[in-house]
């Protein structure tokens, strides 16, 4: 088994500059809490290149702690272990060790008395020649595993052979096998680390891999690229701005939401990614941060963050977009319709306070272009029924191509202005 920790990273790429203490100190920030990118592996030197998201001191608000990119070298003794997500047991030889979460009571009571049950997700111990070490619980079982179908086998309780399944549509199986540094240069990876500092360089004793897509996979490498940064409204609209761009730009957007300013701070070095390498540069990027920002439970409660950090996070996001030599574009915050309460609730109008401080924050910065798409909801009677409710999203299919057109619009200016 390989423990992993979070892994927070030196400013500057360079041998040292890894600070160890955040090892096994998770992230709070959702999805990527101890995640990170492998980029520019040198296997002769026994090293990479990894990019994570940049900490920041709770107290200080604007201290980096832990820097984005690093140099991470390995041994012979570094453990590599890759992390497979399946929908089925169809990559599976033979017998294995696997690792059952059953969650609905009726059948953890099953599992207990030893006969067939339903689980909810499996994993998968591909290199493991005994269960020694792999933890269970009163919802787990381990045991040698056959498959005898896609979504199911036969699991060794002790001496009693007893038939399981997994449930869903889409089972969630993770598979984890031993794999040597090689792999390293056969495809595109994400990775959880784990290691110390040794002298001046980070030597890592584990690394977790998991196989992600090229960042120029889909790309037509005559067309520009495009970056976009938002939160689930640029979701909403994703699909209608990429069609209308069709043919005009490569359309990429950051991993998962982007959540608050604080969050985009943090992850915005991730999401540029390594923008200097030939074919992953970026000509525009078009980004907003506002809706998790304004997040208020009740009107006389504050705004979860503050108007004077939400800028302080805004120039600190533009200086490194800034960084990419894209031609930038700051989206307003659409609108909050009516007020709605609980931890997650936001009030109406409140998204007027914060355009109004971003306005204050790209007046500083001449060159970035302005999207209003907030403007462009008040001023669209597409939005008539939007306006009636409290959520902020948009599932109409108007609503979200007059969105998906106006960033389109924008975009298209943006790449003859930097022509």
């Amino acid at each position: 088994m390989l423990a992993m920790g979070c892994l927070a990273s030196g400013e500057s790429l360079s041998e040292g500059g890894f600070d160890a203490k955040y090892i096994n100190e998770k992230s709070h920030l959702w999805p990527f809490d101890n995640a990170g990118k492998v980029l520019n592996v040198d296997t002769v030197g026994k090293k990479f290149d990894f990019l994570k998201n940049t900490v920041y001191d709770k107290e200080i608000l604007n201290k980096v702690i832990g820097r984005a990119w690093n140099v991470v070298h390995w041994t012979k003794d570094t453990t590599f272990i890759q992390k497979d997500m399946v929908h089925d047991f169809s990559k599976l030889e033979g017998e294995v060790i696997v690792k059952f979460f059953v969650g609905n009571a009726d059948e953890v009571e099953k599992m207990s008395k030893g006969v067939a049950f339903i689980s909810n997700k499996a994993t998968v111990y591909a290199s493991a020649k005994t269960v020694e070490g792999i933890e269970v619980g009163e919802q787990e079982v381990v045991g040698l595993f056959k498959a005898d179908g896609l979504q199911s086998g036969i699991i060794m309780m002790g001496d009693k052979p007893v038939q399981v399944k997994t449930s869903w549509k889409l089972p969630r199986i993770t598979i984890f096998k031993d794999v040597h540094a090689g792999v390293l240069k056969g495809g595109h990876w994400s990775a959880r680390i784990g290691g110390k500092s040794v002298g001046d360089r980070f030597i890592a004793t584990g690394i977790e891999l998991t196989s992600i897509a090229s960042p120029t996979e889909n790309d037509d490498p005559k067309l520009p690229r495009l970056l976009v940064i938002g939160d689930s409204i640029s979701m909403n609209y994703g699909k209608a701005a990429k069609e209308a761009l069709r043919g005009v730009v490569n359309y990429h957007r950051n991993e998962g939401n982007s959540y608050s300013s604080n969050y985009g701070a943090q992850y915005v070095k991730y999401w540029l990614g390594d923008y200097k390498k030939k074919g992953q540069q970026w000509d525009v990027i078009h980004f907003n941060h506002g809706l998790h920002d304004l997040k208020q439970s009740g009107p006389d409660v504050p705004y979860a963050m503050s108007l004077e950090n939400y800028k302080m996070y805004l120039h600190l996001i533009i200086k490194e977009l800034q960084k990419s030599g894209a031609k930038l574009i700051w989206t307003s915050t659409t609108p909050v319709p009516n007020d709605k309460g609980g931890p997650h609730g936001r009030q109406k109008g409140a998204e007027l306070a914060f355009n109004r401080a971003a306005k204050e924050v790209i007046s500083k910065y001449p060159d970035i272009m302005i999207n209003d798409l907030c403007g462009v909801v008040h001023g669209s009677e597409v939005f008539d029924n939007f306006r009636k409710g409290s959520d902020v999203h948009y599932y109409n299919a108007d609503e979200r191509k007059v969105l998906g057109d106006a960033v389109a619009e924008v975009v298209k200016k943006a790449l003859q202005v930097k022509k």
